[in-house]
C-alpha cells in the first residue's frame, strides 16, 4: 500500500477550500457491487456553506416535483419496483438520470467537495485473511465482508482529502461528520468481532450524533452508488449515468486493497494507471 491507504488524524487533512474552514461539515455513506465497497463524502466549507448546499440541493427536489427535503436513496431511484412504491413514483428512469445529475451539479456549482475510498474485494484472498492457529494448530481464516470494507472505505475516503498540492487544515480545527450509525459488527482477523463504527473512528474522526438524518447524507449516498458502479470492472444497467456522476463530482479518490507483499499487486497497477 502507499501512504494514502491509511487511516490519518484530523489534523492531516487537506482539502480544496481558499480559505481555511472554521467548521469542517461532512457527509458519508456507502456503497458495494460485487467486486468493491466505496465510501463516499461530500465536505462543506462551514454551516453557511452547508447551509447554502443544502437549498440547491432541495430546488431540484422541488423543480422535480417532490416536496422540500424529500428523500433520494440511490438504490430506490433506480430500480422502478422500489420507485413506484416511493415518493419519486412519477417519474421514469431519464427522468431519475436527470434528477440525479442535476442534484450533484447543484452541489459542485454551491462548491462542495467530493471524495471517495475504493475497497478492492477481489485483491483479498477467497479463503479469507490468515488469522492465526486454532486449539489444534490449524491455520484459520477470516474473509473479508462488505461491513468491515465499509470502515476500509472510510479510511480511503479520509486518506484521499490529503492529496494535492494543498495546505492541510490547521490542527484542531473543528468539523462535524455524519455518518449511518455503524452498529453492526464483523470479524477482523485478529481481533474477533468489532463494531464498524470503532474501526471509523480509529481514523482520528469520531462521527456526530443526530435524530433527524440530515439530507446531504443523501448525496454521500448517490456519490458512493455512483462510484461503485462506474469503477466496477462489473456491468450495471445504470452504468453510463453513474459514470456521468462519478465525473461531474470528480471526487479525490483513495484505494484500498489486499497486499501481503511489497510494491503493488499485478491486479492494481492497471487501477493505479501504472500501465
Amino acid at each position: 500500500m502507499t501512504e494514502n491507504d491509511y487511516p490519518i488524524r484530523l489534523q492531516q487533512l487537506t482539502i480544496r477550500y481558499e480559505s481555511v474552514p472554521d467548521v469542517l461539515v461532512m457527509f458519508g455513506d456507502e456503497s458495494r457491487t460485487d467486486d468493491l465497497v466505496t465510501y463516499g463524502i461530500v465536505a462543506t466549507n462551514g454551516e453557511q456553506h452547508h447551509l447554502d448546499a443544502k437549498a440547491a440541493w432541495n430546488r431540484v427536489i422541488e423543480a422535480a416535483g417532490g416536496v422540500e427535503d424529500a428523500r433520494v436513496h440511490a438504490r430506490e431511484l433506480f430500480s422502478g419496483d422500489a420507485r413506484a412504491r416511493s415518493a419519486w413514483r412519477h417519474l421514469g428512469e431519464s427522468e431519475v438520470e436527470r434528477l440525479t445529475l442535476d442534484l450533484m451539479s447543484a452541489l459542485v456549482t454551491a462548491g462542495a467537495r467530493f471524495f471517495i475510498g475504493v475497497v478492492y474485494k477481489k485483491t483479498y484472498p477467497v479463503e479469507g485473511v490468515p488469522a492465526g492457529l486454532n486449539a489444534k494448530g490449524e491455520q484459520t481464516y477470516v474473509p473479508l465482508t462488505d461491513e468491515i470494507a465499509y470502515a476500509f472505505g472510510f479510511a480511503a475516503a479520509t486518506a484521499a482529502m490529503r492529496t494535492g498540492d494543498h495546505a492541510p487544515l490547521r490542527s484542531g480545527v473543528d468539523y462535524r461528520l455524519y455518518i449511518d450509525p455503524q452498529r453492526s459488527k464483523a470479524p477482523l482477523w485478529g481481533h474477533g468481532n468489532l463494531q464498524i463504527r470503532r474501526l471509523i473512528e480509529g481514523t482520528g474522526l469520531v462521527p456526530t450524533k443526530y435524530d433527524q438524518k440530515p439530507l446531504l447524507l443523501d448525496a454521500a449516498d448517490l456519490l458512493a452508488y455512483a462510484g461503485a458502479r462506474a469503477l466496477s470492472d462489473h456491468d450495471a444497467r445504470n452504468k453510463a449515468v453513474c459514470r456521468e456522476i462519478y465525473g461531474l463530482c470528480s471526487p479525490q479518490r483513495g484505494h484500498f486493497w489486499w497486499n501481503p507483499q511489497d510494491g503493488v499487486i499485478p491486479e492494481m497497477k492497471y487501477r493505479l494507471g501504472l500501465e
